[in-house]
């Protein structure tokens, strides 16, 4: 116990001597692209017989000013395949919903952020398509060879007199109450233990509106990668099913070890478990998000890594 005390106290000044840095784009940033998934760790048992994992795009645009939007994504693993993206204005069977405003209404297509109520209905506003650039052999839906997807929304919202309304608005409270679209991420049979990165492209099309201009260097939108891990739990070093300061504390002692010319003493799926920045670098970095990471879980904040 004395000496987890000890090498907490060692992180714990090395946290003060080099603070989390926060990039510029994070302080500026008024929206965000990112994935959602209710499942980013799979098993050895689930990555040897494959498996389908379900992910949403979503955009959270805190000027609600965004007037187009193009989001493209890869993954540039072998094993991972992504498909089935989501045109949500196709029509499906009609269901009943309500916003988190109270707002109830009928949908014959998937709900989605760039819609809007009309008399109790759902109604899409503008325009969805799949950028020609990205169409694959099996249709407009994926791109397999690529292993990329990409989906646009161009809107056009009128009043109920017929005018444009230039100002985007989104279905319900806020831009990500409702997704952009959805796939599916498949992993192939026999994939093995590591991390894998769904993430959007960089591209000066992402978002233009009256207010962002364009995407590109201008310091005010991020892009926010989706990672799997495969056979371990991220930031579990002691493969206990929790993250916490003994983890923490381990990283910290492996680095010591190596950085003394003692030499490496974590197993590969440890070293995978510890390097959550994922820079293939194991150091004191780690392990303090690690610890930030348990102090998020310990406060009932929504943890993170990214």
């Amino acid at each position: 116990m004395k000496k987890i005390t000890a090498l907490l106290s060692s992180l714990l000044m090395v946290s003060a001597i080099t603070p989390f840095s926060v990039s510029a784009a994070d302080t500026q940033s008024t929206a965000r692209l990112y994935f959602s998934s209710d499942k980013n760790v799979i098993s050895t048992e689930e990555a040897k017989a494959g498996i389908k994992v379900p992910v949403s795009v979503y955009v959270d645009d805190k000027s609600n000013d965004i007037q187009s939007l193009t989001a493209k994504w890869i993954c540039s693993s072998e094993y991972v395949t992504l498909k089935g993206i989501t045109d949500p204005t196709l029509e499906t069977e009609a269901k009943q919903y309500t916003t988190s405003l109270g707002e109830s209404f009928t949908a014959d297509f998937t709900p989605f952020c760039f819609s809007s109520i009309v008399d109790g209905k759902l109604k899409a506003n503008g325009s969805v398509f799949v950028d020609e650039s990205e169409l694959g052999d099996n249709g407009y839906t994926e791109n397999v060879v690529n292993n990329r997807l990409a989906i646009t929304y161009t809107q056009n919202l009128m009043d109920s007199a017929g005018n444009e309304i230039k100002k985007s608005s989104y279905l319900g409270a806020k831009s990500d109450e409702f997704m952009l679209t959805s796939f599916t991420a498949e992993f192939a049979p026999g994939t093995p233990a590591g991390y894998y990165k769904i993430e959007f492209i960089d591209d000066a099309k992402n978002v233009n509106s009256s207010y962002f201009n364009f995407y590109s260097g201008d310091g005010k939108t991020v892009l926010s990668d989706l990672v799997f891990t495969v056979g371990f739990m991220r930031g579990d070093v002691n493969n206990d099913g929790v993250v916490d300061a003994i983890d923490a504390s381990m990283t910290l002692a492996e680095y010591a070890s190596v950085s003394v010319g003692s030499g490496n003493k974590f197993t590969e799926i440890q070293q995978l478990a510890a390097d959550v920045n994922i820079d293939n670098e194991l150091n004191a970095s780690d392990a303090s998000s690690i610890l930030a990471y348990y102090a998020q879980v310990s406060t009932g904040s929504t943890p993170s890594f990214d």
